[in-house]
Protein backbone atom coordinates (compact mmCIF):
# COMPACT_ATOMS: atom_id res chain seq x y z
CA UNK A 1 0.00 0.00 0.00
CA UNK A 2 2.75 2.49 0.96
CA UNK A 3 4.68 1.69 -2.22
CA UNK A 4 1.58 2.30 -4.35
CA UNK A 5 0.92 5.66 -2.68
CA UNK A 6 4.55 6.70 -3.21
CA UNK A 7 4.30 5.82 -6.91
CA UNK A 8 1.10 7.85 -7.23
CA UNK A 9 2.71 10.78 -5.42
CA UNK A 10 5.74 10.76 -7.74
CA UNK A 11 3.50 10.36 -10.80
CA UNK A 12 1.45 13.39 -9.70
CA UNK A 13 4.51 15.65 -9.55
CA UNK A 14 5.80 14.25 -12.81
CA UNK A 15 2.46 15.16 -14.49
CA UNK A 16 2.77 18.68 -13.06
CA UNK A 17 6.14 18.96 -14.80
CA UNK A 18 7.90 19.74 -11.53
CA UNK A 19 9.58 16.50 -10.58
CA UNK A 20 10.16 16.76 -6.83
CA UNK A 21 10.58 20.53 -6.86
CA UNK A 22 7.44 22.23 -5.62
CA UNK A 23 6.79 25.85 -6.61
CA UNK A 24 6.54 28.75 -4.17
CA UNK A 25 2.98 29.76 -3.53
CA UNK A 26 2.50 33.40 -4.51
CA UNK A 27 -0.25 35.44 -2.86
CA UNK A 28 -1.96 37.69 -5.41
CA UNK A 29 -1.48 41.41 -4.75
CA UNK A 30 -3.54 44.14 -6.42
CA UNK A 31 -6.66 42.12 -7.18
CA UNK A 32 -10.06 43.69 -6.57
CA UNK A 33 -11.04 40.85 -4.21
CA UNK A 34 -8.55 41.87 -1.50
CA UNK A 35 -7.57 45.49 -0.97
CA UNK A 36 -4.67 44.84 1.41
CA UNK A 37 -2.40 41.78 1.45
CA UNK A 38 -0.69 41.24 4.79
CA UNK A 39 2.59 39.32 4.69
CA UNK A 40 4.08 37.85 7.86
CA UNK A 41 7.23 35.93 8.74
CA UNK A 42 5.48 32.56 8.60
CA UNK A 43 5.31 33.00 4.79
CA UNK A 44 9.02 33.83 4.33
CA UNK A 45 11.22 31.73 2.11
CA UNK A 46 14.01 31.80 4.69
CA UNK A 47 17.67 32.41 3.89
CA UNK A 48 18.68 29.52 6.15
CA UNK A 49 17.13 26.26 4.92
CA UNK A 50 15.79 24.09 7.70
CA UNK A 51 15.03 27.05 9.97
CA UNK A 52 11.56 28.38 10.53
CA UNK A 53 9.74 31.19 12.26
CA UNK A 54 6.23 30.20 13.17
CA UNK A 55 5.88 31.42 16.72
CA UNK A 56 5.11 35.00 17.73
CA UNK A 57 7.71 34.56 20.49
CA UNK A 58 10.45 34.72 17.81
CA UNK A 59 9.09 38.09 16.65
CA UNK A 60 8.85 39.36 20.23
CA UNK A 61 12.52 38.49 20.78
CA UNK A 62 13.61 40.06 17.50
CA UNK A 63 15.24 36.85 16.31
CA UNK A 64 17.70 37.36 13.47
CA UNK A 65 15.77 35.69 10.69
CA UNK A 66 15.22 36.98 7.19
CA UNK A 67 13.85 35.78 3.90
CA UNK A 68 11.73 36.86 0.98
CA UNK A 69 8.07 36.72 0.15
CA UNK A 70 7.18 35.49 -3.33
CA UNK A 71 4.07 37.32 -4.63
CA UNK A 72 2.14 37.76 -7.86
CA UNK A 73 1.23 41.31 -8.93
CA UNK A 74 -2.24 41.17 -10.52
CA UNK A 75 -2.13 44.49 -12.40
CA UNK A 76 0.53 46.95 -13.49
CA UNK A 77 0.33 50.07 -11.37
CA UNK A 78 1.35 51.91 -8.22
CA UNK A 79 1.61 49.97 -4.96
CA UNK A 80 2.17 51.01 -1.35
CA UNK A 81 4.32 48.84 0.92
CA UNK A 82 3.94 49.46 4.67
CA UNK A 83 6.90 47.77 6.37
CA UNK A 84 6.37 46.93 10.07
CA UNK A 85 7.94 45.22 13.05
CA UNK A 86 4.57 44.38 14.60
CA UNK A 87 1.20 43.53 13.02
CA UNK A 88 -0.78 46.70 12.18
CA UNK A 89 -3.49 46.00 14.78
CA UNK A 90 -0.93 46.40 17.61
CA UNK A 91 -0.13 49.99 16.53
CA UNK A 92 3.36 49.68 18.07
CA UNK A 93 6.49 51.55 17.00
CA UNK A 94 9.10 49.72 14.93
CA UNK A 95 11.82 50.64 17.46
CA UNK A 96 9.67 49.91 20.52
CA UNK A 97 7.31 47.34 21.95
CA UNK A 98 3.51 47.09 22.09
CA UNK A 99 1.91 48.97 25.00
CA UNK A 100 -0.02 45.90 26.06
CA UNK A 101 1.82 42.60 26.22
CA UNK A 102 0.05 39.37 26.86
CA UNK A 103 1.81 36.54 28.63
CA UNK A 104 -0.54 34.00 27.08
CA UNK A 105 0.41 30.39 27.17
CA UNK A 106 0.16 27.99 24.30
CA UNK A 107 0.63 24.27 24.10
CA UNK A 108 2.86 22.88 21.37
CA UNK A 109 3.59 19.18 21.14
CA UNK A 110 2.34 18.64 24.68
CA UNK A 111 4.75 21.27 26.07
CA UNK A 112 3.57 24.48 27.68
CA UNK A 113 5.11 27.68 26.28
CA UNK A 114 4.83 31.17 27.69
CA UNK A 115 5.32 34.09 25.34
CA UNK A 116 8.52 36.01 26.15
CA UNK A 117 8.58 39.73 26.86
CA UNK A 118 8.91 41.89 23.76
CA UNK A 119 12.37 43.26 22.98
CA UNK A 120 12.97 46.69 21.41
CA UNK A 121 15.30 46.77 18.41
CA UNK A 122 17.68 49.64 17.47
CA UNK A 123 16.20 50.06 13.99
CA UNK A 124 17.44 53.15 12.14
CA UNK A 125 16.60 52.28 8.53
CA UNK A 126 14.38 49.96 6.52
CA UNK A 127 15.69 48.46 3.29
CA UNK A 128 13.12 47.17 0.80
CA UNK A 129 14.31 44.99 -2.08
CA UNK A 130 12.04 43.96 -4.92
CA UNK A 131 13.47 41.89 -7.75
CA UNK A 132 16.90 43.47 -7.41
CA UNK A 133 15.72 47.08 -6.91
CA UNK A 134 16.59 48.52 -3.51
CA UNK A 135 15.03 51.43 -1.60
CA UNK A 136 15.90 52.69 1.89
CA UNK A 137 14.10 54.96 4.36
CA UNK A 138 14.90 56.21 7.85
CA UNK A 139 12.76 55.11 10.80
CA UNK A 140 11.48 57.66 13.32
CA UNK A 141 11.12 56.77 17.01
CA UNK A 142 7.31 56.75 16.83
CA UNK A 143 6.90 55.22 13.35
CA UNK A 144 4.67 52.14 13.36
CA UNK A 145 5.38 51.58 9.67
CA UNK A 146 7.63 52.91 6.93
CA UNK A 147 5.86 53.33 3.59
CA UNK A 148 7.27 52.88 0.11
CA UNK A 149 5.29 53.77 -3.04
CA UNK A 150 6.49 51.87 -6.09
CA UNK A 151 5.38 51.37 -9.68
CA UNK A 152 5.27 47.66 -10.49
CA UNK A 153 4.61 45.56 -13.56
CA UNK A 154 2.15 42.67 -13.58
CA UNK A 155 3.83 39.34 -12.80
CA UNK A 156 5.86 37.41 -10.24
CA UNK A 157 8.25 39.14 -7.91
CA UNK A 158 10.13 38.56 -4.67
CA UNK A 159 10.00 41.02 -1.76
CA UNK A 160 12.59 41.33 1.01
CA UNK A 161 12.42 43.90 3.80
CA UNK A 162 15.25 44.29 6.31
CA UNK A 163 15.80 46.35 9.45
CA UNK A 164 19.22 48.05 9.69
CA UNK A 165 20.97 49.64 12.66
CA UNK A 166 22.55 53.14 12.60
CA UNK A 167 25.78 51.67 11.14
CA UNK A 168 23.85 50.07 8.27
CA UNK A 169 24.21 46.51 9.57
CA UNK A 170 21.35 44.03 9.21
CA UNK A 171 19.42 43.47 12.44
CA UNK A 172 16.76 41.11 11.11
CA UNK A 173 14.03 40.88 8.53
CA UNK A 174 11.06 43.22 8.81
CA UNK A 175 8.49 40.77 10.07
CA UNK A 176 5.39 42.30 8.47
CA UNK A 177 4.62 44.04 5.19
CA UNK A 178 1.17 45.25 4.15
CA UNK A 179 0.70 45.87 0.42
CA UNK A 180 -2.09 47.67 -1.40
CA UNK A 181 -2.62 48.99 -4.88
CA UNK A 182 -2.41 52.80 -5.03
Amino acid sequence: MVQRLRREYEAHWYRCGLGRKQPNERPIVGAAQQKIVELGPDAWMLDSPGRHIWWQGDVRLGKKFNGFWPVMIARTGSYRFDVRRWPAYLDAPITGVPAEQSSEEMIVEQARWRFPECRALPVATVRLEINGQTSKKRVGKKDTAVSFDLALEKGSLDIRATFLDKSGNDICGAYFVDIQRG
